[in-house]
């Protein structure tokens, strides 16, 4: 079984994030909570390792195209989604850290891909085209 979580890039690194990993990485501290302190769950799945999507490639390519057709609504029900639109938000900074500002999936957010047998886990980050392995860059870390 794969555990699949879409995570969308918070408003305080939302600029940064949009102009690619080369970029985030060159001007972020990239510490092992990058990603825990700096995105939000919009959603998690679980799919049979024998799914069509099995490929990591496969799975990330079919959640862009599922990710840019959904609406807000459709989003905020998402089974795990964990986040707070900016726009519902009664904050006046925008930078707090927690608040996403967009629905479609989009440069700078992540997939993470983990297999619950061996709990082996992938990182993808949505780049400027298709998206980029970062598992080595150590942004990530799971707790089972």
């Amino acid at each position: 079984m794969l555990k699949v979580v879409v995570k969308y890039q918070n408003t305080n690194i939302h600029r940064d994030a949009l102009m690619g990993w080369d970029w985030l990485k060159k001007y972020w501290n990239m510490g092992r909570t990058f990603i825990q302190d700096n995105y939000s769950n919009v959603a998690v799945f679980e799919l049979p390792t024998e799914h069509p999507w099995y490929s990591n490639n496969g799975v990330c390519e079919q959640l862009y195209d599922k990710f840019n057709r959904i609406a807000t609504s459709d989003l905020k029900t998402s089974n795990g989604f964990d986040a707070q639109y900016i726009q519902d938000a009664t904050h006046d900074d925008p930078k707090v850290k927690g608040f996403i500002g967009h629905t479609s999936m989009s440069v700078g957010d992540i997939v993470t891909i983990m297999d619950t047998i061996t709990c082996e886990t992938k990182v993808y980050f949505c780049d400027s085209v298709g998206f980029k392995d970062i598992t080595d860059e150590q942004v990530h870390y799971y707790t089972v």
